[in-house]
């Protein structure tokens, strides 16, 4: 008796769970898009529906919010995490000159990777093994202080690189998070920074 009590009950749920499913499916459906324009239509603020309704906030706006968390996390100030239009144009126009480089700097800049790599202590040397995260964190970081502060990435302190890499990760990681972040954290990058720009 228990049994069939059992088996009725769940025929009798299973409408429901059907009814439940395709409404989760519709859900889904109405939240994922894989047609080009309607997604760059979302990108741009403007009605996916094709109504024309403009999105509330401006798309500046729309980026800015959600990287509030990196705000948080590192306490930077930058065309990624500001609302105000004017300093975002300042701020890019200012990146832009940064990273506009003609082709001669560009060969130099990959010259320059090729030798960080290349002085890498081979396999089955005394050096300790090194990650593969940690050499292309370490390199990349070391490429960008040269692009961005003209920095000489072969006399930087690779130790100090290293620990200044796993901390923007870490950094970066964490700021997915909903916990407010630790101030020992940040600070533990902000000095490692400062080892890199004593001079300004």
């Amino acid at each position: 008796m228990l049994t069939a009590l059992l088996w009725a009950a769940i025929l009798s749920l299973s409408p429901l769970w059907w009814l439940s499913s395709i409404s989760k499916e519709k859900t889904l459906s109405q939240t994922t898009f894989d047609d080009p324009v309607a997604c760059a239509m979302i990108i741009a603020c403007i009605g996916y529906d094709c109504s024309g309704n403009r999105n509330v906030i401006s798309k500046v706006q729309s980026r800015a919010y959600p990287n509030q968390r990196l705000v948080r996390r590192f306490g930077i100030d930058n065309a990624f995490t500001t609302t105000n239009e004017d300093y975002r144009k300042d701020f890019r126009c200012h990146a832009k000159g940064k990273i506009t480089l003609d082709d001669g700097r560009w060969k130099t800049i990959a010259d320059l990777a090729k030798q960080l790599v290349g002085s890498i202590p081979q396999p089955g040397s005394d050096v300790a093994n090194i990650r593969l995260d940690s050499l292309g964190q370490s390199v990349t970081l070391k490429i960008s202080l040269r692009v961005l502060f003209d920095r000489d990435p072969l006399q930087l302190d690779d130790e100090l690189i290293v620990e200044i890499a796993r901390s923007i990760n870490f950094l970066w990681t964490e700021s997915k998070s909903t916990d407010y972040p630790s101030d020992a954290d940040r600070e533990r990058l902000r000095n490692a920074l400062g080892f890199i720009f004593l001079d300004m």
